[in-house]
């Protein structure tokens, strides 16, 4: 009775292997395509569009991205095999090219050479160059806002004093910093001061002038 059971279970076991076997292979299907290559919706993605407007998102299409054929409208045929993979391309039928070569007027100068896995029959040399610097220095200049406030009630007297102390701040600054230091004043105004009573009109208190 264990000898059926465990002949019964090792059937089972084949049995589901092939099935798993046939689904494998059902789900792919080499094809030869022929239409014309065409953006996406979405950034990167590439579509062969037959002409019966058939679209077959072509997976692999950085491997022929650097052919001088490569490019929107040219007509190309294609062998490889459609695929039931995710992509982030939301149209087209998945498709996994193992030759893609112009037809046509579409080679634009090129050999027409067929590319098989990702190297083309005339080889090229590429060089890739990435490179990263740092420069590092000690800093040589420092900006330093200085505001010099003044107020009186009189205008005149305001912008007087603050006049005055403007020019021994700015003396202040040269000294301490040295004969290659830029010093120099901008910004000036002077405003009144109001008070502001109930039922009566604003009233001048005093000025105040900034530098």
């Amino acid at each position: 009775m264990k000898k059926y059971l465990l002949t019964l279970a090792c059937a089972l076991t084949l049995a589901l292997a092939l099935t798993a076997s046939a689904s494998a292979s059902d789900a792919s299907q080499e094809l030869t395509l022929r239409g014309r290559l065409r953006t996406g919706v979405e950034a990167g993605c590439w579509m062969l569009v037959t002409s019966g407007e058939q679209k077959y998102h072509i997976i692999n299409s950085r491997t022929y991205s650097g052919e001088s054929w490569f490019r929107d409208g040219a007509e190309v045929e294609a062998v490889g095999e459609t695929r039931e993979v995710m992509t982030t391309c939301m149209e087209g039928t998945p498709f996994e090219a193992r030759t893609l070569r112009p037809v046509g007027g579409s080679s634009s100068g090129s050999t027409g050479a067929p590319v098989t896995n990702g190297t083309p029959a005339r080889q090229r040399t590429r060089v890739t160059v990435n490179g990263e610097s740092i420069v590092q220095a000690q800093p040589d200049t420092a900006v330093i806002t200085i505001a010099v406030v003044t107020q009186n009630v009189s205008a005149s007297e305001a912008q007087a004093e603050n006049a005055s102390r403007t020019d021994a701040v700015v003396r202040a600054l040269r000294a301490a910093a040295g004969a290659g230091a830029e010093v120099k004043t901008s910004g000036y105004s002077l405003q009144p001061q109001m008070e502001y009573r109930p039922n009566e009109p604003p009233k001048i208190t005093s000025y105040l002038a900034r530098n």
